[in-house]
């Protein structure tokens, strides 16, 4: 993490395809990625493999620290903002669509909420982080079919704000995280009242949903389309971002 005149900027570098973090710096923050990878989300060599043990307690103490780790970054009371510097596909889509603003760059970059066509229910946790980032018809499209989007079609969608040179990039997330440097308890209460609903829903709909969010990562109709996606990513000439 570096400080630039009060912004921090987080930078996702804990392996190949950038995992998420718990920890939040009390200040302005830019998330963003290395390369061509903002985060490609899940460890899918670790989780699908859990899914498979079908142990439910395992599966449900690490789907509560994953639903601990998103609520955390969507009601965080500082602006947050992602330097989408790559692609950004399931968890990782939805580490962006926790936050405020969301700043891709023209060129090749991917997006997709691809869970399902794999074989991995979409958390209703997430589905209302998804809705309140994207609106209702544009989170059904994007999640029930899992297909993968371009920078335009992104733009279109809402899965970005904003596109921008690469070399752009840091120096406009960093500018768009600084605007209210200066008013961060009215951005806070602001950010609050926005989200309320959504937080209520997620208290008393969703959370109560998704107690079976551990019979949904074992259906029977699941593991067949998980084992397809592992040995892909297990084959001898698999890329990390074949997801």
């Amino acid at each position: 993490m570096t400080t630039d005149d009060g912004v921090a900027v987080v930078t996702m570098s804990t392996n190949k395809v950038n995992a998420q973090t718990e920890e939040m710096p009390p200040c302005a923050v830019v998330l963003t990625g290395t390369g061509s990878i903002f985060s490609a989300g899940l460890d899918l060599k670790y989780t699908l493999p859990l899914f498979a043990t079908c142990d439910r307690e395992a599966i449900d103490a690490w789907f509560e620290r994953y639903r601990a780790t998103n609520v955390r970054l969507f009601s965080f009371g500082r602006p947050l903002v992602p330097a989408v510097d790559g692609y950004a596909y399931a968890g990782g889509l939805i580490t962006a669509l926790c936050c405020d603003y969301r700043i891709g760059v023209h060129g090749e970059s991917k997006f997709a909420l691809n869970e399902v066509p794999i074989g991995i229910s979409m958390p209703a946790v997430h589905s209302e982080i998804i809705r309140h980032a994207i609106g209702t018809p544009n989170a059904s499209l994007t999640t029930i079919f899992g297909e993968t989007f371009g920078t335009e079609d992104a733009l279109r969608l809402g899965l970005v704000h904003q596109l921008v040179e690469a070399d752009d990039l840091l120096d406009v997330a960093i500018a768009r995280a600084r605007v209210t440097n200066s008013a961060l308890k009215a951005y806070a209460l602001a950010k609050q009242g926005l989200q309320a609903p959504t937080m209520w829903i997620i208290e008393n709909l969703a959370d109560p949903f998704d107690r079976s969010t551990g019979d949904d990562f074992t259906d029977p109709g699941s593991p067949e389309a998980q084992r397809e996606k592992l040995a892909t990513l297990t084959a001898p000439n698999a890329k990390e971002i074949d997801r």
